[in-house]
């Protein structure tokens, strides 16, 4: 009995300890659940300022002059995505390791050599007066929402055990470098082809050298040898992508406008998807902004004041990548014991500084090396004799002032004030769509492109020689543009911009087949077209190139080559053959096509390239994959016969029936021996993750799903996968947005998530849902139609 009592007891004194700690948990979270109603103090505002959030979660900010609108923008951005900020600013910094400890101590260094905090805090004074006057502005409207939440910081935040310092106007500038870096991956290209060079014999490396036929569509066809560097830069980007759960780039983007001599309305469309990694939180915040100077919607990113994307009272403009090879190795000759380095025969002065890293339990410190052209990322150069070096030449690391692009962009009311918008903007250089509410449409390439003597982009350039270097940036004037085309449409997929163009652009354009598609819906949809046809042209999900690829698998296979692995073998190739395309989660053809791709690319490319270099060329998407269909399309090509094998040469044959074994024994493996099991979503599948998700106890809380996702990297609804994780989504529509101007007051938007990054807020993850079926959701301009929330945001007394 006295057992039985002790026990009793002990259980008690259990559920009561569980009750306590749940209780104070509770009580925790309810603190960090967010209040979307009253008021909140801002010092510094002239006037109050009214917050009307729609049953979305976007808010409708009104306020009586510009300054208070971009400092309660501070505010209120701050408010939803301050861990966000937060983040970035210290991955810009190199301050990583500060928080997450030795596992940041690569990253720390990526962006200590950089040197992009240093730089943006000196370009903050040579700012234009708009741009200082926003940045200022916003910075106050941060920190005034930092001090509110004084002893209540976001999740992330408590944590870590962490506070937010002050916000200052060069974060600002800083994040916007961060996203350049992030979106840069020239040099990725200038390494691979680089270090291919080295590798591959003449003919299996012309075999890879990009062709781009004039037959593909280019954008203004709608109108008019030597040592391989150091791993040390791909090592350090690695450890900081990995970090952040980053791909490695070349994911592309969607926009088109459309003129409204083909539209119901007589108004041009205008649609926009940014293709990056699906983060948790988004990278977009949704907003509306209204001033006596401008009324404006659209997505900004957290931490940059005004609008990215969206659209005035009168012209609306959408990016996409513009692929510009804005970046090159330069081989030096330097002399760390004289702090020198040669060019034309003379030395120059090598700039210097020691750098220092601490990690909770390590400690780094190194010293960065810089000539003319830029940081030097070998590691461990021996003094005394002159050594070869490899320099980075980066625009991203030249002063522009974007943020004037923005100031600008949001009062622009015509074609010529848009352009001259644009003008100022050169990192990352992008495409530009625009339509106007006069019936206008057009493009014009916005971005720094180096002159480049040689047209050559895609290996290193001998640093000792000036004859090198670059020249000029190309005039804004001579930039692509396009204006009101006859074809009454224009398509930028990340595809070619002009066949040739008279200096050198890039190498490193997207396969053409979204464009291919866009341009084949535009042509061939019922007109005049709808705004559901827009809506149908973002979710499309057939893959061109994957039914030519069917096609060759069902040539070059026969059902006795696979008999043994599977009764349905017939089956197999009869559904391949009679595909109509879709890569629908649902659907069993797209599974075998997919991982018989996988397969038929390391079967192809390893033996010949080894484990490292092959898992940096599926790194890059817009590299592997359309070197992939250029190769096959050549059944003589040497890259089928595998170096592995003796005394046998293999053909495009031998592959793919390897290849398709390969992938019907991963598909039984993986999903079970039935081809009905194979379905395309049970492989393909989307984790709204956050990164604390990984963390057991956070998990629920943070994440979402996993989801199955339809679509494939070459499909118009992009959903890509990093190739040495197949298949799980990582990149696609990082937002999606379709303009209507015959419908002024709505903009039609949605994004992976939703507008908050507080887990406790209903705007979470409430729009999810719709970008996952690719649903309109309409915003209402100035005013929201429901008013969900009301928050007035006033002075300090």
């Amino acid at each position: 009995m006295r057992i039985r009592t002790i026990v009793l007891s002990g259980i008690v004194l259990l559920a009561l300890f569980a009750g306590l700690v749940f209780l104070f948990v509770y009580h925790q979270f309810q603190q960090l659940k967010p209040d979307y109603s009253g008021s909140g103090t801002v010092d510094g505002l002239s006037a109050p300022v009214t917050i009307r959030l729609d049953s979305l979660g976007v808010a409708h900010l009104s306020a009586n002059s510009e300054k208070d609108l971009i400092t309660a923008e501070g505010y209120w951005v701050a408010s939803e995505r301050l861990w966000q900020m937060e983040l970035m600013r210290r991955v810009g910094a190199g301050r990583l390791t500060e928080v997450f400890g030795d596992t940041a101590l690569k990253a720390d260094r990526l962006f200590r050599t950089l040197a992009l905090d240093s730089l943006c805090r000196t370009w903050v004074d040579q700012l234009s007066p708009q741009s200082q006057q926003w940045l200022t502005w916003y910075a106050q409207g941060v920190n005034a929402y930092i001090e509110a939440c004084r002893g209540n910081y976001p999740l992330e935040f408590q944590i870590l055990n962490i506070k937010p310092e002050p916000w200052e106007p060069a974060h600002s500038l800083l994040i916007g470098r961060v996203m350049a870096w992030i979106l840069n991956f020239s040099w990725k290209g200038d390494f691979l082809y680089w270090q291919l060079s080295q590798r591959l014999g003449s003919g299996l490396l012309r075999e890879l050298w990009p062709r781009w036929p004039n037959s593909q569509p280019s954008i203004l066809s709608y109108g008019q040898a030597r040592s391989a560097p150091t791993l040390t830069l791909l090592e350090m980007d690695e450890a900081f992508r990995a970090l952040l759960d980053l791909g490695h780039g070349g994911w592309g983007s969607n926009s088109w406008v459309v003129s409204g001599k083909f539209t119901h309305s007589g108004k041009p469309f205008l649609a926009n998807d940014p293709h990056l990694e699906l983060s948790n939180p988004p990278i977009w915040f949704a907003l509306q902004l209204s001033c006596p100077a401008y009324s404006a919607s659209g997505v900004v990113i957290p931490g940059l004041p005004g609008i990215t994307i969206g659209r005035n009272q009168a012209i609306a403009w959408g990016f996409t990548n513009g692929m510009v090879d804005d970046c090159d190795f330069f081989l030096e000759q330097i002399d760390t014991t004289r702090g020198t380095y040669r060019q034309d025969g003379k030395t120059h002065p090598l700039k210097s500084r020691l750098v220092q890293l601490r990690g909770k339990k390590r400690r780094l410190r190194f010293r960065v090396w810089e000539t003319k052209h830029g940081p030097v990322f070998n590691l461990n150069l021996p003094e005394g004799e002159p050594n070869q070096a490899v320099a980075l030449h980066w625009t991203g690391r030249m002063f522009s002032d974007e943020m004037l692009t923005f100031w600008k962009l949001i009062r622009a009311g015509n074609w010529e004030e848009f352009r001259e918008a644009l003008r100022s903007y050169r990192v990352p250089a992008q495409n530009v769509v625009y339509a106007d509410t006069a019936g206008n449409i057009g493009y014009q390439l916005a971005g720094g492109i180096p002159f480049r003597r040689d047209k050559n982009g895609l290996l290193p350039r001998d640093g000792t020689s000036s004859r090198e270097a670059w020249g000029p940036f190309v005039p804004f004037e001579s930039l692509p543009q396009l204006f009101n085309p006859q074809r009454g449409y224009i398509v930028t997929a990340n595809n070619r911009i002009q066949p040739e163009p008279p200096y050198y652009i890039s190498e490193l354009w997207e396969p053409p087949f979204r464009a291919e598609r866009i341009k084949q819906l535009l042509e061939t949809l019922p007109r005049p077209l709808t705004l559901e046809q827009m809506r149908a042209i973002q979710a499309d999900i057939v893959n061109l190139p994957g039914l030519r690829l069917a096609h060759q698998i069902v040539q070059n296979v026969r059902a006795e080559d696979i008999a043994d692995l599977t009764k349905q073998a017939d089956d197999i190739l009869w559904m391949l053959d009679n595909w109509d395309g879709k890569m629908e989660a649902a659907r069993v053809e797209p599974a075998i096509l997919e991982v018989t791709q996988w397969f038929l690319i390391k079967n192809i490319f390893q033996d010949e390239m080894g484990p490292t270099l092959f898992r940096w060329f599926t790194r890059m998407p817009n590299f592997y994959v359309r070197i992939f269909y250029q190769v096959i399309a050549d059944p003589q090509s040497a890259w089928f016969d595998n170096q592995q094998t003796t005394n046998t040469v293999e053909g495009s044959r031998d592959i793919f029936v390897q290849s398709l074994r390969d992938a019907i024994g991963y598909l039984k493996s993986r999903l079970g021996p039935s081809l009905y099991q194979w379905q395309w979503g049970a492989l393909h599948q989307f984790t709204y993750a956050h990164p604390m998700g990984s963390v057991a106890l956070f998990r629920r809380l943070l994440n979402r799903g996993p989801y199955p996702v339809p679509g494939n990297v070459a499909t118009v609804n992009v959903a890509s996968y990093r190739y040495e994780k197949p298949f799980q989504l990582f990149a696609g529509p990082s937002m999606r947005m379709i303009v209507d101007w015959a419908h002024p007051e709505r903009l039609y938007l949605h994004w992976p998530g939703g507008n908050s990054g507080n887990p406790f807020s209903p705007f979470y993850d409430n729009v999810l849902g719709a970008w996952l079926q690719v649903k309109i959701i309409p915003i209402f301009v100035n005013k929201p139609l429901q008013t969900a929330y009301k928050i007035t945001l006033k002075g300090a007394e």
